[in-house]
């Protein structure tokens, strides 16, 4: 890709996104402030991090105990300043919707997006030992309408918002620092917290790398790519180093392990590389998805499958023009 001025103004050269296995507790999130500090000597870059594995279903529920211990002991155990301010503001919420009864989707993205916000705030204090480094919440950049738990994004404000941020807040006295972004979450014009669905993390850095030009997005996750089938079911599948946009949407639609459609949208409008890689195994080069589908000439890319599902063939000469067998067989328990 040919650099624009966009890219050449703002110089960012790759966002990595880290989802919820790779943040999963303290000796994951070193191995994650490694990688980004190897990243790092090629140029600038920005992150985006999902909550600690497991957080945001207890958020969800409601379960402070869990969402406080396994913060606390992950800041204790990296040696940073517990995030006590985000922890206490966490359990008034709490506390506020337990009493008022309020459920609400508006009431649980506010709860949820403490999975991100505690997290960054570790993989930033923990980075910032070896790097400068700085927490960044996106509520205050991405801006969405207010379809609670799965909200649109107003790009022409959050691209805004987000290239004169990102120019005047992390560069200080000449001095990078790398954002450490909560993904997953954004606010409306009101500021009301919202969530963008869930694999909202991976839409995140499509949209940060997207509004800042980035060369490549990477996306990584506990898999060494985009596999021709599931290990599991099939000991001989292997990992494709390239797949196109289109292949990658349609894997996706039946079943395979692939970065959700949906999250691609904005690297695809820029056609901005995805590179899928396995935080576990950084050294394997991972899956390329990208405008065309590489070298590579394969008849058949990948076999997928849906798990829990059954078919029911419903038939019979006297089922054939009969109104409404379709509405009853649908409606049997």
């Amino acid at each position: 890709r040919k650099a624009s001025n966009s890219r050449l103004v703002w110089g960012f050269i790759k966002i990595l996104k880290f989802g919820g296995s790779s943040v999963g507790n303290a000796e994951r999130v070193k191995n994650v402030c490694d990688i980004v500090r190897a990243a790092s000597k090629d140029g600038r870059v920005a992150v985006v991090v999902s909550a600690m594995q497991g957080v945001t279903d207890k958020l969800l529920a409601l379960d402070l105990d869990f969402v406080k211990e396994k913060h606390l002991t992950a800041a204790k155990e990296l040696k940073v300043p517990a995030p006590q301010d985000l922890l206490d503001e966490l359990e008034k919420v709490i506390k506020g919707i337990k009493l008022l009864g309020d459920a609400s989707p508006m009431a649980l993205d506010l709860a949820a997006s403490f999975g991100e916000r505690l997290s960054s705030r570790l993989v930033a204090a923990y980075l910032n030992k070896k790097i400068p480094s700085a927490s960044v919440d996106s509520r205050e950049l991405v801006k969405t309408d207010n379809n609670f738990q799965n909200a649109a994004v107003d790009f022409a404000i959050t691209n805004r918002n987000i290239k004169k941020f990102l120019s005047k807040s992390i560069i200080h006295n000449s001095k990078f620092l790398i954002p450490v972004i909560t993904g997953f979450i954004g606010s409306t014009n009101s500021n009301q917290t919202t969530t963008l669905g869930r694999g909202g993390s991976d839409y995140s850095a499509a949209i940060f790398g997207a509004a800042l030009d980035v060369d490549v997005i990477e996306i990584w996750t506990d898999a060494n790519g985009v596999m021709t089938a599931d290990p599991r079911v099939v000991s001989t599948a292997f990992t494709l180093p390239q797949i196109s946009y289109e292949e990658a949407f349609e894997m996706a639609y039946f079943g395979a392990k692939v970065i959700h459609p949906a999250t691609m949208l904005p690297a695809i409008k820029r056609e901005i590389p995805i590179l899928i890689k396995n935080t576990f195994n950084p050294a394997h080069p991972g899956t390329v998805i990208a405008k065309d589908s590489g070298k590579e000439q394969m008849t058949v890319k990948n076999i997928s499958s849906v798990d829990g599902i059954s078919l029911v063939n419903v038939g019979g000469t006297n089922l054939a023009g009969v109104p409404g067998t379709a509405e009853r067989g649908f409606k049997a328990p």
